[in-house]
Order: structure tokens, then sequence, then C-alpha cells
């Protein structure tokens, strides 16, 4: 019945997501969209609708999608899934800036967050992608500082002695590397 209909949709949406039956999902988020707007599971709906056209290939439907979904919904619990998925996607695309300008936005918005640590060191490779080494050091000192017991920081300090080594610092980034050695051995980074 219509009290049930939008999970029931939803259900099914999500069993073709996980099937990789797209389309089919899409379908059913799009009409959850149109029909139970203000459906408790709305806004799982619209996220993965995103997702069901980014997996399509319809990489710029998707980023709309998310786009909007920001300025939609800004107390979403999703929010945090959604702009950190967009500076993902800009990353992969090589839209640097971008990606650099939504892994800050995200720290700054939810710097409790389980991924802020994440996104500082994503910034950081957007900057040095940019070739902005320094700002990327910047950005990993700030992520040392705030997370000192993260589980990126031995691939936070590899890519600060990256950015190092760009700078044609080379002691500082041997001093890092020795660290990594040191203190990470377990960290799989010791072959690079």
């Amino acid at each position: 019945n219509g009290l049930f209909y939008a999970e029931a949709l939803y259900g099914r949406g999500t069993a073709h997501f996980r099937l990789f039956r797209f389309g089919r999902a899409l379908a059913d988020f799009e009409q959850i969209g149109q029909q139970f707007s203000d459906s408790a599971v709305a806004e799982q709906a619209e996220f993965k609708r995103a997702m069901s056209l980014y997996w399509m290939g319809r990489d710029e439907d998707a980023l709309g999608v998310c786009r909007q979904f920001s300025q939609d919904r800004p107390e979403s619990e999703l929010l945090p899934d959604v702009l950190y998925w967009l500076g993902k996607s800009n990353f992969n695309r090589a839209e640097f800036a971008a990606a650099e300008a939504d892994f800050i936005s995200f720290h700054d918005r939810f710097e409790t967050h389980h991924l802020a640590d994440d996104s500082l060191l994503w910034a950081a490779r957007s900057a040095a992608r940019q070739k902005e080494y320094l700002r990327a050091i910047e950005i990993l000192a700030r992520m040392f500082k705030a997370y000192p017991d993260s589980d990126k920081m031995a691939e936070g300090r590899f890519a600060q002695a990256d950015a190092f080594v760009e700078l044609a610092n080379y002691s500082a980034a041997i001093l890092i590397y020795d660290e990594i050695i040191n203190k990470y051995p377990d960290s799989g980074l010791l072959g690079a």
C-alpha cells in the first residue's frame, strides 16, 4: 500500500544497484524522488540515484545530482558522503583545484567525521597535482597536528616527502623517508 510503497521501491532499487542493474535502480530511485520526496528514504534514494548515474557512465549527471543535494539538504546525515564523493570525483577527473576546495570544505564542516583526516590528505594530493607543493606541505602539517593518531599518518608523511622532493629539498625528504621506515614498517610504503 501507499504507506510502504516508497520503502519497497527503495529496497528494490537497492537490490538492483547491488546486482549492477543501474538502469533499473535509477528508475526506482527517480520514482521515489518524484512521488515520495518527503518520505524517510528520499535522501538515501537521491544519493543512490547519483551513484547509479555514476556507474552508468553519466558522470556529469551524477555530479549535478550531488551538487543539488548539497544545496537542498544542508542538514542531511548523508551530506558528508556526498561532499566527499564530489571531491573524489573531481580528483579522478583531474579537476584538482575543485577537488582541493571540496576536500577543504569537507574538513572545515566535518572536522570530527571519520573521513576528516582523509579529506586533508586528498586536499594535499590535489594541491600537489597543481604543483602547489608548499600548500600541500601546509595542508599535511594541518592534518598531522589535528589528527596525530590517524591511520593515514604514513601516507601523509610519504606525500609530504614527495612534495619536498619536488621542491628539491632532498634532506627534508630523506628524514621523512627514514621516519616512515622506522616508525611505520607495516605501512606497505617501504618498497616505494
